[in-house]
């Protein structure tokens, strides 16, 4: 499956808990250990952005063994990927290297977990919610006619679940569109997005170490990854702060 292909399914999943897993077959620190290799870096970012998107948690841990060994090599493609919701319940996470495949095993446990779904809601000033009426009137001019047509049962729920549909689509056109008027600030980035995700990931692995000396370690990664995102966000600030100068000036002479 895509990337592509694979935004398309989460997008269309109601429920709170999800859990992705495979061979993604890239690379990236996000994951795995920072190696040679003939793969690039350039070609986890499509699903890095996805990651992104759907704030899903990593549960690699970048000091496991490899993921995929063979006698030519050995690398680290294949991930465990979770919703916030369902990363609260992970217990352990690990690499089982003792398989018949190329590909090693990923074991994980998780805890007891309370199921719910999530439908969608829509929150429509009198503004937006005229301007989806003006839409769905529109669509729907003929309505009665086509309420009219309606002969059993099965037609019925084919016609309410097509205009909810409708409704649906069209509140979340006008939040989007809505949305976007409200951009974020100039100087963030993709670069700082990967950043901040990879503090979130350190952050967790060392509050989740029990063995004190594991914890070190991981707290140590923590501060210098936050370091790191720190020290990049304010070079970011300062240099859109140095660009709007500029230009400011540059108006003025």
């Amino acid at each position: 499956m895509k990337v592509r292909e694979l935004d398309m399914v989460l997008d269309q999943i109601p429920c709170t808990h999800i859990l992705v897993g495979g061979d993604v077959n890239t690379k990236s620190p996000l994951w795995g250990p920072d190696i040679q290799c003939h793969r690039s870096l350039e070609e986890a970012q499509p699903l890095v952005d996805l990651i992104i998107k759907h704030r899903l948690n990593l549960w690699n841990q970048p000091d496991s063994p490899p993921t995929f060994e063979t006698t030519n090599g050995r690398s680290w493609i294949d991930i465990t990927a979770a919703s916030v919701t369902l990363d609260r319940y992970a217990q352990s996470w690990k690499v089982i290297q003792d398989t018949l495949s190329d590909h090693n095993y990923l074991a994980f446990t998780l805890g007891q977990i309370a199921t719910r779904c999530v439908y969608p809601r829509f929150w429509l000033n009198k503004n937006r919610a005229f301007k989806v009426a003006n839409t769905i009137s529109s669509k729907y001019s003929n309505i009665s006619d086509l309420v009219d047509k309606i002969q059993d049962r099965a037609q019925l729920d084919e016609f309410v679940q097509e205009f909810t549909q409708a409704i649906q689509t069209a509140c979340t056109t006008r939040k989007t569109a809505n949305t976007q008027e409200h951009r974020r600030v100039p100087w963030w980035d993709d670069e700082l997005t990967v950043l901040r995700k990879q503090v979130r990931h350190d952050r967790r692995r060392f509050q989740r170490s029990k063995n004190p000396n594991e914890r070190m370690v991981r707290r140590a990664t923590f501060c210098k990854s936050r370091a790191i995102y720190r020290r990049k966000l304010l070079e970011k600030k300062n240099q859109s702060w140095l660009r709007f100068c500029e230009r400011v000036s540059r108006i003025n002479v």
